[in-house]
């Protein structure tokens, strides 16, 4: 059974609470290691979603397809670390800020 995606409103408010802990503390879910992370058949699906999107995926959608991606990666217990690190890897991928991210 799939659990039922976490708000995102819940997740902003519990990070913006814990951004002091969350820039002290290690995080083992950084950009570099998401983007390893990516094998060919998550960026498959990854690509697909994009498509859906031809103005692009804005952070929410970004979160959920990536939340959607990583399941069987991450434990319930480890999921607002995982957003944490997904909001970095969408930052730094988003050169021009426009909130947008394209598949090119």
């Amino acid at each position: 059974m799939t659990e039922a995606p976490i708000p995102l409103s819940e997740l902003v408010e519990y990070l913006n609470s814990k951004r002091n802990l969350l820039e002290n503390s290690y995080n083992r879910y950084t950009v570099e290691t998401l983007m390893l992370m990516l094998d060919n058949s998550r960026l498959h699906r990854l690509e697909k979603e994009f498509k859906l999107y031809p103005t692009g995926l804005e952070l929410p959608v970004f979160l959920f397809t990536m939340m959607e991606i990583f399941r069987e990666n991450f434990h319930n217990d480890d999921k607002y670390e995982l957003v944490d690190g997904l909001v970095n890897l969408f930052q730094s991928i988003d050169i021009d800020g426009d909130g947008h991210l394209l598949w090119k």
